[in-house]
């Protein structure tokens, strides 16, 4: 006899094992021949490898657990054990022997790379006036372009410095290797921040507006 899945009653649940095969039930007949006593076999609503079979007695069902235990078929053993609390569509994702849950696989988002090229590049300050390219190039060894920024102060001016790794401007910043000495000034060194174009511009127009207040007075 074959019955669609539904819930079980406490009575059936006692007199319930749960079957699993090491290939896909055809029919009710395939498992109904495994078994000498009469059972009412439940099979899932879709095709699978497992299904429900219920005893008469709870008797019949402790025998069959015992003398099945180690039945093969296909040269694979069979899975049978006390049906748990849970439906046969959970059931079945189950490992029966470990009960280890199946778990779904979760697809984690990319991580975006960071392709800014500020990340290694570096502000250097106290650089004397009047020093040569070439020679801040030298006191740099990794180092690819400098762009020497305008305006100074006093005899200082500033110049951003980029590196040819990132991990090379990391190992001046984490002082991995010291700031260098030109003409007995001791270079001020710290990450570049590359301003966004609507901040140049906000600040564009700040100076805009401190010149007109300027020349109003």
């Amino acid at each position: 006899m074959v019955e669609a899945v539904e819930t079980l009653t406490a009575d059936e649940k006692a007199r319930t094992l749960y079957l699993r095969l090491p290939h896909v039930i055809e029919d009710d007949k395939e498992v109904m021949s495994l078994f000498r006593d009469n059972v009412i076999v439940k099979l899932p609503r879709q095709t699978s490898r497992c299904c429900h079979v219920v005893f008469s007695t709870v008797q019949e069902r402790t025998k069959c657990l015992k003398t099945m235990k180690n039945k093969v078929i296909d040269g694979k053993r069979l899975i049978l054990m006390p049906l748990s609390e849970k439906s046969l569509d959970k059931t079945k994702k189950q490992l029966a022997e470990g009960k280890k849950e199946v778990h779904k696989k979760v697809a984690m988002p990319l991580k975006k790379v960071n392709t800014n090229t500020s990340l290694q590049s570096l502000f250097v300050a106290n650089i004397p006036n009047g020093t040569d390219v070439q020679v801040i190039k030298e006191a740099f060894p990794g180092c690819t372009t400098i762009a020497l920024l305008k305006g100074s102060q006093g005899n200082q001016r500033a110049a951003v410095l980029k590196m040819e790794t990132p991990q090379k401007a990391a190992e001046y910043l984490k002082k991995i290797l010291p700031a260098p000495k030109i003409l007995e000034n001791q270079l001020s060194i710290r990450p570049y921040k590359k301003k966004s174009q609507a901040r140049r511009r906000k600040n564009k127009k700040s100076v805009k507006i401190m010149k007109k207040l300027e020349n109003s007075d």
